[in-house]
Protein backbone atom coordinates (compact mmCIF):
# COMPACT_ATOMS: atom_id res chain seq x y z
CA UNK A 1 0.00 0.00 0.00
CA UNK A 2 3.16 2.12 1.06
CA UNK A 3 4.48 1.70 -2.75
CA UNK A 4 1.47 2.15 -4.54
CA UNK A 5 0.75 5.68 -2.63
CA UNK A 6 4.31 6.75 -3.52
CA UNK A 7 3.71 5.76 -7.09
CA UNK A 8 0.57 7.12 -7.46
CA UNK A 9 1.60 10.69 -5.61
CA UNK A 10 4.82 10.61 -8.53
CA UNK A 11 2.03 10.58 -11.35
CA UNK A 12 -0.09 13.15 -10.32
CA UNK A 13 3.46 15.02 -9.84
CA UNK A 14 4.28 14.61 -13.20
CA UNK A 15 0.42 14.52 -14.34
CA UNK A 16 0.38 18.69 -13.15
CA UNK A 17 3.83 19.35 -14.53
CA UNK A 18 2.89 18.42 -17.99
CA UNK A 19 -0.87 19.26 -17.54
CA UNK A 20 -2.12 16.22 -19.67
CA UNK A 21 -3.39 14.35 -16.71
CA UNK A 22 -6.76 13.59 -18.41
CA UNK A 23 -4.40 11.49 -20.95
CA UNK A 24 -3.60 9.28 -17.41
CA UNK A 25 -6.35 7.14 -17.06
CA UNK A 26 -6.26 6.25 -13.45
CA UNK A 27 -7.21 2.44 -14.23
CA UNK A 28 -4.56 2.48 -17.25
CA UNK A 29 -1.97 3.64 -14.60
CA UNK A 30 -2.70 0.81 -11.97
CA UNK A 31 -2.61 -1.86 -14.67
CA UNK A 32 1.05 -0.73 -15.62
CA UNK A 33 2.08 -0.04 -12.04
CA UNK A 34 0.98 -3.98 -11.31
CA UNK A 35 2.79 -5.05 -14.30
CA UNK A 36 5.73 -3.58 -13.45
CA UNK A 37 5.21 -5.52 -10.09
CA UNK A 38 4.64 -8.51 -11.31
CA UNK A 39 7.44 -8.34 -13.50
CA UNK A 40 9.88 -6.99 -10.95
Amino acid sequence: IGDRGVNKNEIEYTSRRTGETENWPLDEVNSRLAEKLQLA
